[in-house]
């Protein structure tokens, strides 16, 4: 889902319309983004959320785990560490999720010896919330075609364009 709205959300919001569809389409797909965004973050706060990520990457052939790895390796590089703190929107935000391993902890579990027995994975669950406030925040803010419509019809009015650029920056 973030990897998604990483590359549409401008499209999602009607910033820019690069992909085929209708304004009413995108904005009932803005709709429904930001209320999955709100019930996400609710069932994460009622503590609804039951990890099955052991299970899945058993079924994959190690495949998370392998990931995880990878995202380690990634994070140490440069580019991808800058991002640690990384507060803005679009494919910048990848690097974001991937310096914090998509949100997964894996804790290895090691013998007296140091050979490792096992592995716990689960989600960062605050990690994972705080991001999906993170796009909520985004998606909160009015859609495009209805900061357009407003601007259309104040400007259709007898007010100045600087006065009616004013009441834009404020919506």
């Amino acid at each position: 889902m973030f990897g998604f709205l990483e590359k549409y959300h401008k499209n999602i919001r009607g910033e820019e319309r690069t992909i085929h569809g209708s304004q009413s389409e995108w904005f009932s797909l803005y709709a429904n983004v930001r209320e999955k965004l709100e019930e996400f973050i609710k069932i994460i706060e009622q503590d609804h959320c039951e990890c099955k990520c052991v299970e899945e990457d058993r079924y994959l052939g190690g495949a998370i785990y392998r990931n995880i790895h990878r995202m380690d390796e990634l994070s140490a590089r440069d580019n991808y560490a800058e991002m640690a703190d990384y507060t803005g929107y679009g494919k910048e935000r990848e690097k974001y999720r991937i310096y914090h391993r998509n949100f997964f902890i894996l804790e290895e579990v090691e013998d007296e010896d140091g050979s490792i027995l096992c592995y716990m994975l689960t989600r960062d669950f605050e990690k994972t919330r705080s991001e999906l406030l993170h796009w909520l925040e985004y998606f909160k803010q009015e859609h495009q075609t209805v900061l357009d419509a407003a601007e259309k019809a104040l400007l259709s009015k007898s007010i100045g364009k600087d006065s009616v650029g004013e009441i834009m920056k404020f919506l």
